[in-house]
């Protein structure tokens, strides 16, 4: 970036205006452009705000203010990683950048990606009318609701035609600023490359949204705040370029109201009755009784606890136990033990996604941190305090990993800690996180000093790759190397919950306790032993609860289960939508009890007689002995849960804001 001697002009390259050297004169090119993206954006937040009153109504004025400062780290994120790209190329130490050319090159890729950005920021304006939230992956679904967003967009010509003009205005400033001739820089070169370095490392914590170990995501606007508070922190492009994976149309594979009868049928309970016709799924549930006193809840979300290698899973399908988890198998005497119980997906945030909300992420629904938090639902933690209860959320991993001290704010969840807020009290500290045994010590001293009643998740981690232990004195099984640390890991890991649970007797809360023990997804080993769908997704759940006669039940469930059976188990009342129902509701028949579970894009639907897997309209396969009839009701049903759950989470109809 050294000085340019004046040259004399041709008629196709300007001259370099020599007179007063400014020495910041070369970053007026990069800079405007970046500030007429921020305007744009917080013009946008504004008119968002404005527009919309009642969605914002409950928002008091502090809330407000936080919204729309926060609203800048997410604009600085798209805004660094779309428009200061091209804008900086302007002003890069090179001895092209001193060019007319190449300022006007860039200056005009820099105006347009502002454009773009003012585009979807409208469009996103628009669509916020139509379903009260911001646009997301289904605007590159061809067609998809598309005669709603045009006819609402009428509506809204105003703010479309001042967008309009703005753009004009600013194209013609923008043609007049480059058109003036260049000045060259007054800083030596080195200077000039040293500032072009600082601003490119500025522009990478822009994008990452500060200096933190993961990047800034959809939900970290949720963090802290009501769903309303989270729409106004976050803009339309960042919120469209974070769900563009999930791009793909709502199935339309049945008429509407035959799919949405399918689904009621499966959801009917004589516990639950339906709240509105304008969220179909959304229930008022009544637990058959109320406990005598308040009750805790203790979820433990325990990682890759797969059936194939828990012995009470392994003698209940007759298969040679292996030693892996003695502790939980005398748990299992204690509690109502399910043999077929499922994961509805084979990632942990699904699991996760489950397990808070209920909603199973099939084919086409994005799953917490990726997009479902646009869509509001009722969470376990927002119910547990609506119901009195005080809440916290703890994970073996880092605090921020996976997104989830985000989600568990979303989710209603009072306090959170991460493996740096958790004590060491093994011999040594684990490489990636908390051990098993650490994090369930904290989760005792936590739910110990709670107030009373409390509702408390622990998330594991000790079970996942590498799938190490703390002392050589857990290393007990040989074999093949991978298997065998992880049934080492595991053995560990049940001897915590073993601990965790005398502690929870000798401290005296245990008998006031409802105690959920499932596995977040199966291990790595089904996919690698060519297991079939069903089997892929097969996990323990243990329920220990008060006045729960123990024993073992086949009852088909999953983790969508879960959330109406702690609301029975727990006496809390109120509003869920659960893609799922109560596993101790004895008016639904064995026969009717089901398990929707996802493998990337296709879907297995497990029932009392056997499971059918799909590709959409597609079937892959069904088990061995399933009758044709049967195989293809369940695979209507689970075409129609697709459907309806896509349907009603891209038009914002799973619960009220």
């Amino acid at each position: 970036m050294g000085d340019h001697p004046a040259s004399t002009p041709t008629a196709s390259e300007p001259a370099i205006d020599s007179r007063g050297i400014v020495p910041l004169r070369p970053w007026v090119v990069p800079i405007l452009p970046v500030a007429m993206a921020f305007a744009a954006l917080s013009l946008g937040r504004l008119a968002l705000w404005k527009m919309y009153p009642a969605t914002f109504s409950t928002l008091e004025a502090s809330a407000i203010s936080a919204a729309l400062l926060r609203g800048l780290i997410f604009d600085a994120s798209i805004i660094g990683a779309t428009v200061a790209p091209a804008a900086l190329m302007s002003a890069l130490p090179l001895p092209e950048a001193a060019r007319w050319w190449w300022r006007r090159c860039w200056g005009w890729a820099a105006f347009a990606a502002v454009v773009a950005l003012v585009v979807v920021e409208v469009a996103d304006l628009v669509y916020f009318g139509e379903v009260q939230r911001h646009v997301g992956a289904e605007a590159f679904a061809a067609g998809n609701d598309l005669d709603l967003v045009v006819a609402h967009a009428i509506t809204r010509w105003p703010v479309a035609t001042f967008a309009l003009l703005a753009l004009a205005a600013a194209a013609w400033g923008w043609k007049r600023v480059l058109a003036r001739p260049e000045r060259p820089w007054g800083i030596p070169p080195w200077l000039g490359t040293a500032v072009a370095i600082l601003v490119i490392g500025l522009v990478v914590v822009a994008i990452r949204g500060g200096v933190t170990r993961k990047p800034v995501a959809v939900i970290n606007a949720m963090e802290g705040t009501t769903a309303a508070g989270g729409y106004l922190t976050l803009n339309g492009p960042f919120v469209l370029s974070h769900t563009v994976g999930g791009a793909r149309a709502v199935p339309a594979y049945l008429p509407p109201d035959e799919a949405l009868g399918l689904v009621r049928d499966c959801l009917v309970s004589d516990r639950d009755r339906s709240v509105s016709s304008d969220y179909p799924i959304l229930r008022a549930h009544t637990p058959p009784t109320v406990p005598d006193r308040k009750l805790n809840v203790v979820v433990l979300l325990l990682e890759s606890w797969d059936a194939t290698q828990v012995d009470a899973s392994r003698v209940a399908a007759g298969l040679e136990p292996l030693g892996t988890t003695p502790r939980f198998d005398a748990l299992c005497r204690e509690g109502v033990f399910f043999t077929r119980f499922y994961a509805n997906g084979q990632r942990s945030l699904e699991g996760i996604s489950s397990t808070l909300a209920g909603m199973p992420v099939l084919p086409g629904l994005p799953f917490l941190g990726q997009g479902m938090e646009l869509s509001p639902m009722r969470y376990l933690g927002m119910i547990a305090r609506e119901n009195g209860c005080s809440t916290s959320f703890m994970q073996g991993s880092r605090r921020s990993s996976l997104h989830v001290d985000a989600i568990a704010s979303l989710a209603g969840f009072d306090s959170y800690a991460g493996a740096s807020d958790i004590q060491v009290r093994e011999p040594r500290p684990a490489r990636f996180g908390a051990w098993d045994s650490d994090l369930l010590a904290h989760c005792n001293d936590t739910v110990r000093a709670a107030a009373r009643p409390t509702c408390s998740v622990a998330f594991t981690l000790t079970t996942h790759g590498p799938c190490e232990v703390p002392e050589a004195k857990w290393q007990r099984f040989s074999g093949e190397p991978t298997i065998t640390a992880f049934r080492d890991s595991l053995h560990f890991a049940d001897a915590a919950v073993g601990r965790f649970m005398d502690r929870a007797k000798s401290d005296g809360w245990f008998a006031d306790t409802v105690f959920v023990l499932l596995g977040d997804h199966t291990s790595f080993f089904p996919a690698h032993q060519g297991m079939d769908p069903e089997e892929l997704h097969h996990i323990p759940c243990l329920i220990i609860a008060p006045g729960l006669t123990p024993g073992v039940s086949r009852r088909v469930g999953s983790q969508a289960d879960l959330l109406p059976t702690i609301m029975d188990l727990a006496g809390w009342s109120g509003a869920h939508t659960a893609l799922g129902r109560s596993l101790f509701d004895d008016s639904i028949p064995d026969g009717d009890r089901w398990a929707a579970c996802a493998e990337g894009m296709s879907a297995t639907w497990i029932g009392d007689r056997g499971w059918v897997s799909a590709l959409g309209e597609r079937r892959l396969s069904t088990s061995e002995g399933l009758a044709e009839d049967s195989a293809a009701d369940y695979h209507r049903r689970l075409l129609a849960l697709q459907q309806i759950a896509n349907a009603l989470m891209r038009s914002n109809r799973v619960a009220p804001p």
